[in-house]
């Protein structure tokens, strides 16, 4: 349906600035068309049916945005020393206790905690620093 619409103002392409722009407007305009036409308004939509097929996905701009996220915040992991990249390495990203870590490092715990500690605060300064 909308190829024949294209077809038929093929001629007017030599007018056209942007093809793509074009073809946009067309899309938009067929839209509004459909949302004024009678058969839309007799439909009727029962908002149970779409609370129901909602999906638990993360919408695809969500789902962009959050990559995007954990893409930067790694990068600022990766940014921090060593001694404080591993222990947010082991204890966020292995979901590891700090037990296991200090098991793991041959360090305190109480070490542990510290170099954690420390290794926030600078996450934090890093991330504040580059947003």
């Amino acid at each position: 349906m909308y190829s024949l619409l294209v077809i038929k103002n093929m001629k007017t392409l030599d007018k056209i600035v942007s093809f793509k722009a074009w073809i946009f407007r067309i899309t938009i305009n067929k839209c509004k068309d459909l949302l004024k036409s009678s058969i839309f308004k007799r439909v009727v939509t029962n908002s149970n049916l779409l609370t129901h097929t909602k999906s638990s996905e993360l919408s695809p701009e969500m789902a962009i945005m959050k990559s995007g996220e954990e893409v930067f915040l790694s990068t600022c992991v990766l940014e921090l020393p060593i001694k404080y990249r591993e222990v947010i390495t082991l204890y966020y990203y292995d979901e590891l206790s700090i037990e296991e870590i200090s098991e793991i490092l041959k360090i305190n715990r109480n070490t542990i905690k510290t170099r954690l500690n420390r290794a926030r605060k600078k996450l934090k300064a890093l991330l504040e620093r580059w947003r």
